[in-house]
């Protein structure tokens, strides 16, 4: 049962995101574990965010988001693995972790392979830090790269693509796109 706090949250990023929303409960493959995962459908795409993972000792805490310009990509699967990483494998999150092979777990055929938190950009300060019946918590957005982006983070750091996908003015939430370097 969600909390309070989890409400509060979903109901920020359906409000902010505009558009048509749906939650519903993702279960590992056990079916031990489950996320509830918030979806908007907007026009020119959707958005999905993690509804709980707040209440998994995390710190600081936080909650992962996921945004597309094409509904075609199963964005809540992937969100949901990230998830469940994070929940039972104890894997953490920070901007400019990067979660190897999740996106081709369920798009083998595209390009961005990998998973790269980094700062959401999208809805300003309003998703940055957000205050709740709990506490603050401070969410991440996940965007897929590609094994040559893997590959110049390794070499260069995450600013250093960050940088060119702003010079070059690259659509990071096109899922389809090809790599940057």
């Amino acid at each position: 049962m969600p909390s309070k706090s989890n409400k509060e949250w979903a109901n920020i990023v359906s409000t902010l995101t505009g558009g048509y929303k749906s939650v519903a409960n993702y279960y590992d493959e056990q079916e031990a574990t489950s996320i509830h995962v918030l979806t908007v459908l907007k026009e020119g795409g959707k958005v999905c965010a993690t509804i709980g993972l707040m209440d998994v000792q995390h710190e600081p805490p936080t909650e992962i988001l996921m945004d597309s310009t094409s509904e075609d990509v199963k964005l809540e699967n992937i969100i949901s693995m990230a998830a469940f990483f994070i929940m039972k494998d104890g894997w953490k999150i920070k901007p400019g972790a990067v979660f190897e092979t999740l996106v081709s777990e369920y798009h083998p055929e595209l390009e961005l392979k990998h998973l790269l938190f980094v700062p959401q950009y999208q809805w300003g300060e309003a998703l940055s830090k957000v205050e709740l019946e709990q506490g603050y918590i401070y969410p991440l957005l996940a965007v897929g790269i590609t094994n040559e982006e893997l590959d110049f983070i390794s070499q260069k750091g995450v600013s250093a693509l960050e940088n060119l996908w702003e010079q070059n003015n690259i659509n990071v939430l096109d899922w389809h796109r090809s790599s940057s370097v």
